[in-house]
């Protein structure tokens, strides 16, 4: 028999005197806490061997090893759940209609800007001729662009 057993046998007799009641009242309350401490003990133990196993699961999915669910053999990345993805076939398709948009929009012809006299007369400074060397370039670039 356990010790609570006793206790609660010992209450169902009752007590012959105001002392054995006071002292099986101390001894309600010493089998209560040892009770409620067993309790806690065995919650903890539980939660631990929770996380343990968590633990044990979150290192076999980082580390790539196998493990076990319900007696059979899986692959651990399984286990693993890739964050949801939002549909992008409402983005893709407002994309390519801009697109579509642009393209048949025609591309007005830029207008030519050529080197100004003051600008061809900054590479004077390489030669005599340089002025008209910068003018020559120019008009080829000017021909080969519009």
């Amino acid at each position: 028999m356990t010790e609570a057993e006793q206790v609660m046998k010992r209450c169902q007799i009752g007590t012959r005197n105001h002392e054995e009641a006071n002292n099986l009242h101390a001894d309600c309350y010493r089998v209560i806490g040892k009770l409620l401490a067993e309790r806690s003990m065995r919650e903890v133990q539980r939660l631990g061997q929770e996380i343990e196993q968590e633990q044990l699961i979150s290192d076999q999915i980082n580390y790539g090893m196998s493990i076990t669910q319900g007696g059979k053999r899986i692959d651990p990345m399984s286990i693993y759940k890739e964050p949801e993805q939002e549909p992008v076939a409402d983005d893709i398709a407002s994309i390519l209609a801009c697109r579509n948009m642009l393209d048949a929009q025609p591309v007005p012809p830029r207008t030519w800007v050529g080197l100004t006299d003051e600008q061809a007369n900054e590479y004077n400074y390489l030669g005599p001729d340089m002025y008209w060397v910068a003018q020559e370039i120019a008009a080829i670039l000017k021909e080969q662009n519009t």
